[in-house]
């Protein structure tokens, strides 16, 4: 704006509405001018956002959102810079209050899809997981109507995810597969990979180890030929859990796991980091060496609180029970157990509430409680049951049947 446009306005704006005329155009001027810096910033900020969201099927038309960004009003700019800093600040209410706004004053189909994506992912991060249920459909029909393949993808994606939280897992897994078929039809090689990586961790769970390898490695071969660390060392991250769980080979997992850190450390995810030292304690805790076990779980604690991902708070919470219920101080593991269960409970993760119960279960076992412990258990197993998870199922009868022998000897 020149100078000579601006003495134009003030003369304008003095004559029609005084000062207050004046005052009114000056907000105006410099929000325009407060506009023109952060529409300079607001690529890199999305840059920052795909950086550290990068495996939440973020990426979607934000491409888009930095193309339109010379053609987006200034209200709108000001909206998504507060938003996008925001998300990267972890402040995950204002992101989808601003997000919001900015959906609503958007045209195009592509934008709204974007904004609709970023309002789910700080939803289910943040716990909102059924909130985010309701973004994540939207967002699909949305892309369908509009015929925006790579967007039904991401959106179909997202809600495998929300699903496995739910532990809804045959959901979860048509929902990925179906976003993996349309990733190969588009030739979306990184989008393949991770359908892969989950869909295999998805089949770890409900114990058909072999299949859940066979998709790790094809995930593998994807992220080493796109070159796409973060997908490698989720990848990486997610073999070691089968190494660790289901083949009990808990060196080779510890390997795949360090391996994993390196990567996110080099790449400075810290989300990656937390899920990798989580990852790492369980493994220390496998082998005997519950202190170490206890030095990653805060870290990984510090990290997911840092972060505000409520479900990796849960689960390493439940982790640290744990390792104080091997150090045999029962009460302090109970209050760990606790948080846990009532974290799962608020996100809706059914595994996450089973697992709690079952180490709820164990502690009054030791305690002596038998009769609470049977509770747990049987509330634990009917959970395992409805997400069907045949091994946890297996694990709850020989708790139970243990609980029950202690009751009639008593």
């Amino acid at each position: 704006m020149s100078e000579e446009t601006i003495r134009i306005l003030v003369i304008a704006a003095t004559f029609i509405g005084g000062i207050g005329g004046l005052a009114y155009l000056f907000d105006w001027i410099r929000k325009i001018i407060e506009a023109k810096k952060k529409r300079k910033e607001i690529p890199k900020s999305i840059d920052q956002v795909k950086e550290q969201f990068g495996l939440e099927d973020i990426e979607t038309y934000l491409d888009e959102l930095i193309k339109n960004i010379v053609k987006i009003k200034v209200r709108r700019v000001l909206l998504l810079y507060d938003g996008i800093h925001a998300m990267l600040a972890y402040k995950y209410p204002e992101a989808i209050k601003q997000f919001n706004k900015c959906f609503k004053s958007a045209s195009k189909a592509s934008e709204r899809i974007a904004y609709v994506n970023l309002i789910g992912i700080c939803q289910r991060i943040s716990g909102l997981t059924w909130d985010a249920e309701k973004s994540f459909i939207r967002m699909r029909d949305m892309a369908q109507q509009a015929d925006l393949k790579p967007a039904v993808a991401a959106a179909l994606g997202n809600l495998g995810i929300v699903y496995r939280t739910f532990g809804n897992f045959h959901k979860a897994l048509e929902y990925e597969n179906i976003a993996l078929t349309i990733d190969e039809e588009i030739s979306f090689l990184r989008g393949q990979g991770l359908r892969l990586t989950r869909i295999g961790s998805i089949y770890r769970i409900l114990g058909e180890t072999q299949k859940a390898l066979d998709y790790q490695n094809k995930a593998r071969k994807l992220a080493e030929k796109t070159r796409d660390k973060k997908l490698l060392s989720k990848v990486l991250g997610n073999t070691g859990v089968i190494y660790q769980i289901n083949l009990n080979e808990s060196k080779k997992a510890l390997d795949l796991h360090m391996e994993a850190l390196a990567i996110d450390k080099k790449t400075k995810w810290i989300q990656g980091q937390a899920a990798d030292l989580g990852n790492i304690g369980n493994v220390y805790l496998t082998l005997g060496e519950p202190q170490k076990a206890l030095e990653y779980y805060e870290k990984a604690l510090e990290i997911a609180e840092q972060i505000g991902n409520l479900e990796v708070q849960a689960s390493i919470l439940g982790n640290i029970g744990n390792v104080y219920y091997t150090l045999g101080e029962n009460k302090k593991a109970l209050e760990y157990h606790q948080k846990a269960l009532e974290i799962n409970e608020k996100i809706g993760r059914l595994e996450g509430q089973a697992n709690q119960l079952g180490n709820i279960g164990n502690v009054y076992n030791t305690l002596g409680e038998s009769r609470k412990a049977l509770e747990c258990y049987e509330q634990a197993r009917a959970i395992f049951v409805k997400i069907g998870v045949k091994l946890e199922i297996e694990k709850a009868d020989r708790h139970i049947a243990l609980a029950r022998q202690a009751l009639a000897e008593q």
